[in-house]
């Protein structure tokens, strides 16, 4: 219940696997355009937040054979894996993003700690005194 956003670690923008459809509503007569996010079983990342399952991220470089209907359907299905959980990442964000109502990019800053740590950070002081206890700047 708690909204994360999830990234990749190395790829800005990364494909999901997706199905379409056109077709026609026979009750109005609307030509209709539908879209799905295609699953899979939950990695390690979307396990330790609460998910059963994963979108599945596609492999670099794996698009076009996706989107090409020549493609074999076992070469398809193998695509159909979890992405694997230390290539990506995911952080706490502001719950109110599931209001219909909300917006503006403060909604996806991070509101806790990443569930995969990225930086080991350590904060050093160094005073050094000279003279008549005055401190040495550097420029």
């Amino acid at each position: 219940s708690k909204p994360y956003l999830i990234y990749c670690r190395k790829r800005r923008i990364f494909p999901l696997a997706g199905i379409w459809d056109q077709w026609v509503d026979k009750s109005t007569g609307l030509e209709l355009r539908s879209f799905s996010i295609i699953t899979t079983v939950s990695n390690e990342l979307t396990q330790s937040i609460g998910h059963h399952r994963s979108p599945v991220i596609l492999p670099p470089d794996s698009e076009e054979m996706w989107l090409d209907q020549h493609t074999p359907l076992s070469d398809i299905t193998a695509l159909l894996q979890p992405y694997p959980a230390r290539e990506l990442n995911a952080y706490p964000i502001d719950p109110s993003i599931k209001h219909p109502q909300a917006e503006g990019i403060d909604l996806l800053k991070p509101i806790g700690q990443r569930i995969f740590p990225e930086y080991d950070l350590s904060i050093e002081e160094r005073i050094v005194l000279q003279g008549m206890g005055n401190s040495e700047t550097e420029d």
